[in-house]
């Protein structure tokens, strides 16, 4: 979400996607002109689009660990695309959920994973603070196609996300991520050191506790 500093001019869509890429210090590879898809486009539905579950997290989430990702690309709410290559060099942390669980009752957003990014998200603003949002990048990434509710989700968001949007289930399958909600801890190599697949409907103070100690690491390691 951009930083309050700098939200009141950037009102659409595109200017607050412009400075959120100048804060968090990201490159982002532009689409060919008139080849990306925009708000408003039809949705191409992905084959095998993956879905929330929580049975076999564990071994979900351990057949990530060590993937490389820098071949993936994230399209984002405001039409560019996000090369994770470019993150190369620093931790990132990627987190994909089903829909963003925005005006749902509590079982679904819980089960969608709207609970894991409200509890990833307050973890993450403490690392900004205390590393800067350049030093940890973080994408957001729903695979919800009410492009409007995911906006609003970004917007309430507290910490500097950017925000994927990929209805149709893409860059989950190029992940090899088939349960959800997901988060993946990117470390500089461009490959999974962690992650946490479906393993349960709330992200918990066992879970941030993982997440800071794999956090705590990357930083003692340095650059």
């Amino acid at each position: 979400m951009p930083s309050r500093g700098w939200s009141m001019w950037c009102t659409s869509s595109r200017e607050r996607w412009a400075c959120a890429t100048a804060v968090a210090g990201l490159t982002f590879a532009s689409l060919a002109c008139g080849a990306g898809r925009r708000a408003g486009d039809p949705v191409q539905p992905a084959a095998a689009a993956p879905t929330p579950a929580s049975g076999g997290a564990e071994e979900a989430a351990g057949a990530l660990v060590g993937r490389d990702v820098t071949d993936v690309r994230v399209p984002l709410l405001g039409g560019e695309v996000l090369a994770l290559a470019s993150l190369a060099g620093r931790p990132a942390l990627l987190v994909i959920v089903a829909t963003t669980g925005v005006g749902a009752e509590p079982e679904l957003a819980a089960a969608t994973g709207a609970a894991w990014t409200a509890g990833i998200d307050r973890q993450l603003a403490r690392w900004h603070a205390r590393l800067g949002p350049g030093a940890l990048p973080a994408v957001h990434v729903s695979l919800a196609a009410d492009v409007a509710a995911v906006e609003r989700e970004w917007r309430a968001l507290t910490a500097e996300w950017l925000q994927g949007w990929d209805p149709g289930g893409a860059v989950a399958a190029r992940l090899g991520v088939s349960r959800l909600p997901a988060a993946l801890l990117i470390g500089r190599d461009g490959r999974v050191a962690a992650a946490w697949v479906g393993a349960g409907p709330r992200w918990t103070d066992a879970l941030a506790t993982q997440l800071d100690q794999r956090l705590e690491a990357l930083a003692a390691a340095g650059p």
